[in-house]
């Protein structure tokens, strides 16, 4: 029953649940308790273009698992950019997707840096807005790639984590590129939990996870976690033997625990390449 699942009113808009099922969240578009959330029109069969207050964003939707963790910097450039507009310049794209994922999250697959973008102000400044979201709606995996490749049709997207959108049947989540990376990276920093960084660039000893990714992802297919790590971790016992001590990087490094990027990532990456050959 609607009136068991908790709304309140503040001034005129009504507070958003936050545990709701999808099913029950997008049932609530168009009525009197939701102000928040408007069906506009249906787009397909599959697709439905629906508006919603911001927050709803904070509460149902998370990062479609192909797609890399927005960049920071980016994000804080559009956070500008609605604040000072009061509101952001696209909709975004979601899809509602069956099985493994559960019926309790959107999964963005384009659109990402505006999601991102509005959720921290959000949580930042208190800020809403209103918002378009195109949801593809209980589909399969392969529907949101052919629909990310039909978005992203005249833009080229070098990234490893789409990879397997070239294939023309599903592949199993354990065996894509996205999950082996990730896994990838959740090991490195258990051992080295510092060094990575949120951003597009950065400088010697940091390393992106992006960067990070691109210069593993290869191996990945070949080697196993635990045998790239062994390669890491002889090269930073290397770089920290062959370290300057007086240097600003080496006292870095150190408080860091990580020399595998004292001499940047390019040299990181050659290193590998010997160990791989």
């Amino acid at each position: 029953m609607l009136k068991e699942w908790v709304f309140q009113k503040h001034n005129t808009m009504s507070i958003l649940p936050h545990h709701l099922s999808i099913s029950q969240v997008l049932s609530l578009a168009n009525t009197k308790e939701a102000p928040w959330i408007k069906k506009r029109r249906t787009l397909s069969n599959k697709r439905i273009l629906y508006s919603v207050r911001s927050d709803f964003l904070v509460y149902y939707t998370d990062i479609w698992y192909r797609n890399r963790n927005p960049d920071t910097d980016r994000v804080f450039q559009i956070m500008k950019s609605i604040e000072q507009e009061g509101e952001p310049d696209n909709r975004i794209y979601l899809a509602w997707i069956k099985g493994v994922y559960g019926n309790y999250k959107l999964l963005c697959f384009d659109g990402n840096h505006r999601r991102e973008a509005l959720i921290r102000l959000y949580r930042m400044k208190g800020f809403t807005c209103w918002i378009d979201l195109d949801i593809l709606m209980q589909v399969e995996d392969i529907d949101v790639v052919k629909a990310f490749r039909r978005i992203n049709m005249g833009v080229s997207v070098p990234d490893v984590y789409i990879e397997d959108m070239e294939q023309e049947t599903p592949i199993p989540l354990e065996k894509t590129t996205v999950y082996t990376c990730e896994q990838f990276v959740e090991e490195f920093r258990k051992r080295w939990k510092r060094v990575l960084v949120d951003k597009n660039k950065t400088r010697s000893p940091y390393c992106t996870k992006n960067e990070l990714v691109d210069m593993v992802s290869g191996y990945l297919k070949k080697y196993s976690p635990q045998e790239i790590l062994q390669w890491m971790e002889e090269i930073h016992q290397l770089f920290e033997k062959e370290a300057v001590t007086s240097t600003s990087t080496y006292r870095l490094c150190k408080a860091l625990e990580c020399f595998l990027f004292y001499y940047g990532v390019k040299h990181m990456k050659k290193e590998l390449e010997v160990r791989a050959s």
